[in-house]
């Protein structure tokens, strides 16, 4: 291909990782790249690192918030991490935030990225179904990761997507993914030309592989049939009542703000105390502690958060694996959403 664009969507555990690694290496030997970015998310970091450097003897090294103040102690306070060394790996909830993409503003302003040389070779995404857009509705809305991904991907040469769900069941989702892929093939909310789609796609299944490999050599199948179960679970008693005051604090709440962005924030409030809540004992009481202190912070004389402020910071809390170890950006939320909000009563603070 002249432009090794592709989306490489095989099932679980046929080595999607490997591949790509093919990839960087055929076109490092080739001469075609040199420069790579992979972006994927942040608990896979580690593993991209290691497996580049045992299998293809590649060394990659990974860029977050420490990494950029070593390479601003080890080389001056002026250096950019996006041109530190040739191979990098972001996570994408770094990238996304508002202090990497002023460090890739830095790199790429002033770039007209329809010029060759583009200022990266190769984009590796894994996990890009995080980063498409939201395509629920009659449009597909662009989050924060999607809107990475938009800015950095033009001025990279080479594209690999890498996702074992490219499709969310949404036309509008899946096609806004394939213009990010290649905008010159496909174009968002229109159906892909089939034969220009099987020139990007990769989709092997294990049911496919289970023919053409050679059995195990105890004689069992290469991959074993995949059974779906549901698996009931019993919530205890304290946890059935932390659910339930939950609600009842959230019926309150949204009971003192009926209408408008106001009634807006008090529901995601809810909703992100619901998802942390679901998540972790730990993670629920660190952000109720952050609410709290939001709230006696009389953040509420402040005029009410408009509703693209609210969307940004729901983007902004999003992915609770993420590089918020501190809770910065949850507390920033919260924070966007106290403005205006009604003070504590004696009854919410009880509950």
């Amino acid at each position: 291909m002249p432009r090794a664009n592709l989306l490489i969507a095989d099932d679980v555990g046929l080595g999607k990782t490997i591949e790509a690694g093919l990839v960087v290496q055929e076109l490092m030997l080739r001469h075609r790249a040199r420069t790579v970015v992979v972006v994927c998310p942040a608990g896979l970091c580690v593993k991209w690192q290691e497996e580049m450097r045992d299998r293809f003897g590649l060394e990659f090294r990974i860029v977050n918030t420490d990494a950029v103040r070593q390479l601003r102690r080890d080389r001056g306070v002026g250096t950019n991490v996006f041109t530190s060394f040739p191979r990098l790996i972001v996570s994408i909830d770094w990238l996304k935030d508002r202090r990497a993409q002023s460090l890739l503003d830095e790199v790429l302003s002033g770039v007209d990225h329809r010029r060759a040389p583009r200022r990266f070779d190769l984009l590796i995404v894994d996990e890009v179904h995080s980063a498409a857009p939201s395509g629920r509705g009659k449009y597909a809305i662009d989050s924060l990761r999607t809107k990475a991904i938009q800015r950095l991907a033009p001025h990279c040469e080479h594209r690999l997507f890498l996702s074992a769900t490219p499709h969310n069941g949404y036309k509008e989702s899946f096609t806004a993914l394939l213009e990010l892929l290649d905008p010159q093939r496909f174009a968002r909310g229109v159906d892909p030309n089939p034969e220009q789609l099987a020139r990007v796609l990769v989709r092997r299944l294990k049911r496919d592989l289970r023919e053409a490999l050679p059995p195990n050599p105890d004689g069992s199948p290469r991959f074993a049939d995949r059974r779906v179960e549901a698996m009931p679970v019993n919530y205890p008693e304290d946890e059935r009542m932390a659910h339930e005051l939950l609600e009842r604090y959230a019926e309150s709440r949204r009971g003192q703000h009926s209408r408008g962005s106001k009634r807006s924030a008090a529901d995601f409030v809810t909703l992100l105390l619901k998802k942390r809540l679901l998540s972790s004992p730990a993670a629920f009481a660190n952000t109720l502690a952050q609410h709290r202190i939001t709230l006696d912070k009389r953040e509420s004389i402040r005029a009410p958060a408009s509703d693209a402020q609210m969307q940004a910071a729901w983007d902004r809390s999003d992915d609770e694996a993420g590089d918020d170890e501190t809770g910065e950006v949850a507390a920033e939320a919260l924070a966007t959403a106290a403005r205006g909000q009604a003070p504590l009563t004696a009854e919410d603070r009880d509950l």
